[in-house]
């Protein structure tokens, strides 16, 4: 911000590959006077018919089904591919040098101030995919971590509202812990609730593959295979961040290792 003169600012990765389009699409967006932001639509550049990039693509389209939507939730968005006015971001800055995740530290400050957010579908900004399942795991335990970690900073500034988000998700990580221990003790049946639950998300997981232009026709073929794969993957990292992440200092920003070329 310090070199940068022009009235947008466009966050990207340093790996992030942009088509020629891609700037001046977006741009001519902020002509509009009401337009102050706008997050992009991405897909992976080097994509391959392989376990660990099969349940990355199935995860991040259930993530735009679901959170970019908005939906259910405001405000969440990947710092990769982000057009902002200058004015609203001097508005957030300075971001927190110790933060785990930037993005969600960004889109907590502009939750707060009500500022109305845009997705853009197209053109796509190009991002890289872990390339291995240790990557991912530690890719998506500093996502998961730094998110709790920002929701706690939020709440000592006094917005309960996160409070309220954390609760939320420690009953949806619990929740099958929790229908076992009441299912052996009292026999009330939770377990079908949670069995429910999971094959809601399941079919939501499936329906939001159909947009994957990696899988093409093939889209409930590999859901069907994987999905069960991505649901246990992410509940474990999930369960493991939730519990360490407001309390822990160990968890530190994780390089993914980075294929060139």
């Amino acid at each position: 911000m310090e070199f940068a003169k022009g009235e947008i600012i466009l966050l990207i990765d340093a790996d992030a590959r942009i088509p020629e389009n891609y700037i001046s699409s977006h741009i001519f967006c902020f002509s509009n006077d009401k337009v102050n932001m706008i997050f992009t639509n991405f897909e992976p550049y080097n994509f391959k018919f392989k376990p660990v990039y099969i349940i990355q693509e199935l995860y991040f389209n259930f993530v735009k089904t679901i959170f970019y939507s908005n939906i259910f939730v405001k405000m969440i968005f990947m710092g990769n591919g982000v057009f902002f006015r200058r004015t609203l971001l001097e508005k957030i800055l300075p971001i927190d040098p110790d933060t785990l995740v930037d993005d969600f530290s960004m889109a907590t400050k502009l939750s707060k101030m009500k500022v109305k957010e845009y997705y853009s579908t197209y053109p796509f900004i190009k991002i890289q995919y872990a390339t291995n399942f240790k990557d991912l795991w530690n890719q998506h335990k500093r996502w998961y971590v730094g998110g709790f970690r920002e929701m706690f900073k939020r709440l000592k500034e006094g917005n309960i509202a996160f409070l309220f988000y954390y609760l939320l998700v420690g009953l949806i990580v619990f929740l099958p812990i929790i229908s076992i221990v009441l299912d052996i003790l009292f026999k009330i049946g939770m377990l079908k609730i949670t069995a429910g639950f999971i094959i809601a998300v399941y079919i939501l997981m499936w329906v939001s593959s159909l947009d994957s232009r990696q899988f093409g026709i093939f889209s409930f073929p590999y859901s069907f295979l994987f999905v069960p794969l991505l649901i246990v993957f992410e509940y474990l990292v999930l369960l493991l961040s939730y519990i360490i992440g407001p309390f822990s200092k160990a968890v530190e920003w994780y390089k993914v290792k980075r294929v060139k070329g």
